[in-house]
């Protein structure tokens, strides 16, 4: 069994659904470790991420986050199927800056 240290970053795009960590391939798990959400508006934003499976999607956390605050979720989630991804998508659009994630996790084959 092999365990590989990823991660993956990027900004939100206002209400459309951003994928944070993609389905892993067959027979590979994810283990996410931290996902990390700092608001880089001028504007308070809130922010939804989502654990996906195939067509039924799960909240993990909705939370309003104002100018400059950070979200921290270092609850462990686990991807073991090509279906299973985490998203995220804000509830409006921003005023001037997309907020930006870091998500730490990792590979198991």
């Amino acid at each position: 069994m092999a365990f590989v240290e990823k991660s993956s970053d990027g900004v939100f795009n206002d209400t459309t659904p951003v994928t944070l960590v993609s389905a892993p391939a067959s027979g590979v798990r994810y283990i996410i470790r931290t996902i990390t959400v700092y608001n880089a508006d001028t504007a308070q934003v809130t922010v939804t991420l989502n654990y996906v499976n195939g067509a039924n999607s799960r909240t993990i956390v909705k939370v309003p986050l104002d100018t400059g605050e950070t979200l921290l979720v270092d609850d462990h989630i686990v991807l073991d199927d090509t279906t299973k991804s985490i998203q995220g998508v804000l509830s409006g659009a921003v005023t001037a800056n997309q907020p930006n994630y870091v998500v730490t996790y990792g590979e198991v084959s």
